[in-house]
């Protein structure tokens, strides 16, 4: 008779433990995602804004401490001091999908993949506008151009540096000039532009040489102050 008196409070009272247990583990589960949550968060701030940026966490850590008072009180008082907690590895927030396809910190490597990367095609681009330079092609490279002012500035003295990277003797240069004062404005053209008629330069670069020619570019207006250079045409023999 007494046993089946004490029956139903044994039933209640392991249906408690039970509900106490289940109610510690939905706790600690809802304190592990706001935790993850607010590591995310910071983790994001700190990569954007170069620090860790609390403030937009604020509510979650309300909702923390709220939630672990909570399960502190489901828990009874420890009988002794617990050894000291080994704090989790701080999950990469990046692997998080809600973030994919956002910018991602690179690391030193991928910082120095990206430079080298960038002075290869500085260095390619810079290769390209020596090619084409002063209107170079596969044939005739112009490697350099530079004037100066003859007979009381009213004449106009370049000196080119060419050289003939064909199988083929290259003669009949035929050029273009421009002459701007300090203000930009055109005062002089001169080359293929005389109105005098085309103005070739007679000389003979063989294959495989640089040669260096002085041109008389004619007469120039005195208020001219810088030249710019354009082979347009030769012979190939």
């Amino acid at each position: 008779m007494a046993k089946n008196l004490l029956w139903p409070f044994v039933v209640a009272l392991a249906s408690l433990t039970i509900a106490n247990a289940s109610t510690k583990e939905g706790l600690q589960r809802q304190i592990d995602e706001v935790k993850q949550k607010i590591s995310m968060e910071e983790g994001m701030s700190s990569a954007i804004l170069g620090r860790a940026d609390t403030s937009i966490s604020t509510s979650d850590r309300l909702t923390l401490d709220r939630l672990q008072r909570e399960l502190a009180g489901l828990n009874p008082a420890p009988t002794s001091t617990p050894a000291a907690a080994v704090s989790a590895p701080t999950p990469d927030p990046w692997d998080n999908p809600e973030f994919k396809g956002l910018l991602k910190p690179r690391t030193e490597e991928q910082k120095k993949e990206e430079q080298d990367q960038k002075k290869e095609t500085d260095a390619q681009t810079k290769a390209d506008q020596i090619k084409h330079a002063y209107g170079s092609d596969d044939n005739l490279r112009v490697l350099s151009v530079r004037w100066r002012k003859g007979g009381f500035d009213t004449v106009s003295i370049i000196t080119v540096t060419l050289k003939n990277v064909s199988k083929s003797p290259i003669t009949d240069l035929r050029y273009d000039t421009v002459y701007r004062a300090e203000n930009g404005e055109v005062v002089t053209k001169g080359g293929t532009h005389e109105f005098l008629g085309v103005k070739d330069v007679k000389k003979v670069i063989a294959p495989g040489q640089t040669r260096t020619i002085e041109i008389d570019d004619g007469f120039i207006q005195s208020e001219a102050v810088s030249m710019s250079f354009q082979i347009v045409g030769y012979e190939s023999r």
